[in-house]
């Protein structure tokens, strides 16, 4: 049994000596692992900022946001859209990033809006004969005024 821990150990031995051929202590070996090393800094440094930012990922967003009442088909109206709360204890201090839900609440009052005034120039153009140009002119409508995309 002690031949064969002498052995084995002497194997071990052998396996060590070959793999540090190639491996020797060299400056470009050095120099390497010190690259290597600042690479894995990087890394970590990179990985606190995504975490830092991870509240701004769409998909986390709408995992953390409270979902609006409202009806299928139905916009909310701007009145009744109050500021997005997130949860303290998946909020990062510093960083707010309830914007995308914002902007998207935005523009469907935009589109809202916009259509409300195809409504009303639709109704002046029944209602007196109006053109639409007429109606355009008289409100200050742009004639490129459309729907946001």
């Amino acid at each position: 049994m002690l031949a064969e821990y002498t052995q084995k150990k002497e194997s071990l031995q052998e396996n060590i000596e070959k793999s540090k051929i190639g491996r020797q202590n060299t400056a470009e070996r050095a120099a390497l692992t010190k690259e290597l090393t600042a690479l894995r800094q990087k890394k970590d440094q990179l990985k606190l900022e995504i975490e830092t930012y991870k509240e701004c990922d769409p998909d986390v967003i709408e995992e953390i946001l409270p979902s609006h009442p409202q009806t299928p088909g139905k916009l909310i109206a701007a009145d009744d859209y109050k500021e997005i709360q997130i949860p303290r204890s998946s909020r990062i201090p510093h960083v707010k990033c309830p914007m995308r839900q914002a902007n998207k609440v935005a523009k469907e009052a935009a589109n809202r809006w916009t259509d409300n005034i195809f409504s009303v120039k639709s109704w002046a153009k029944r209602k007196f004969g109006f053109e639409d140009s007429k109606i355009n002119k008289t409100f200050g409508i742009p004639e490129d005024f459309d729907y946001v995309d």
